[in-house]
């Protein structure tokens, strides 16, 4: 089977002297996943960045400040391909004359505890921040309440769900200055990986060398009026 290597080059629109950046990898004829995947900073030296997921499908770049006014960060995504929609997130920050890895979704793992209670409710805790938020489930369909409730509204046992890994991270500048944080959307989970009840948002801002959490929010699905 035919592999074909793709290459996409970046340069700063009028500032070719702050150099390239190369995203490359592998893809068969008959299929749109890639492998391999590389990334490249050249600048009279050639500095290849640590990718540490190296496929999956629609590798994508931004770049742009995220650690400080006047930055050429660099934020690579890639999509895993998976049922869950999970991405695979690295930010590189420009140090010098290179680049230093700051940020990858392997290594992004906030705690959550996600409770069924009583009152056809679910109670989501997010243990990084001491903040709870409290989902209403009684619009859901009868038949899924019916299995976790009695009539009047208490569990029949205890049941809890989960939080996925990020679903996204976005690039966002609330404050208009030109220097980015990042968005990241983690799907919360009921019964089943599919049994989706909403969204953990949380804006992360660099500060004194990382990204640290700033605000958060948790998005729901409406119900039909």
């Amino acid at each position: 089977m035919q592999r074909t290597v793709i290459e996409r080059r970046f340069v700063e629109p009028g500032n070719p002297a702050a150099g390239e950046v190369i995203l490359s990898g592998i893809q068969r004829e008959d299929s749109v996943a890639w492998t391999e995947i590389r990334l490249t900073f050249e600048n009279g030296a050639s500095q290849e960045l640590p990718v540490p997921e190296d496929a999956g499908y629609q590798p994508r770049l931004w770049i742009g400040s995220l650690t400080g006014a006047g930055k050429r960060d660099i934020l690579l995504s890639i999509d895993s391909g998976g049922s869950g929609a999970i991405g695979y997130y690295t930010v590189y920050a420009e140090q010098g004359d290179g680049y230093a890895l700051v940020f990858s979704s392997d290594a992004y793992q906030p705690r959550y505890a996600i409770t069924y209670e009583n009152g056809r409710r679910v109670r989501a805790d997010s243990l990084e921040n001491g903040k709870t938020y409290l989902i209403d489930l009684s619009d859901l369909d009868r038949t899924y309440l019916d299995a976790l409730y009695d009539a009047n509204g208490r569990l029949k046992a205890p049941r809890s769900g989960d939080v996925n890994p990020l679903s996204a991270l976005l690039p966002i500048d609330p404050d208009g200055d030109g220097v980015y944080d990042l968005l990241g959307f983690q799907r919360i989970t009921g019964l089943y990986n599919a049994d989706g009840l909403g969204d953990f948002m949380n804006q992360l801002s660099w500060r004194t060398g990382a990204f640290a959490l700033v605000n958060q929010w948790v998005g729901i699905f409406g119900a039909r009026i």
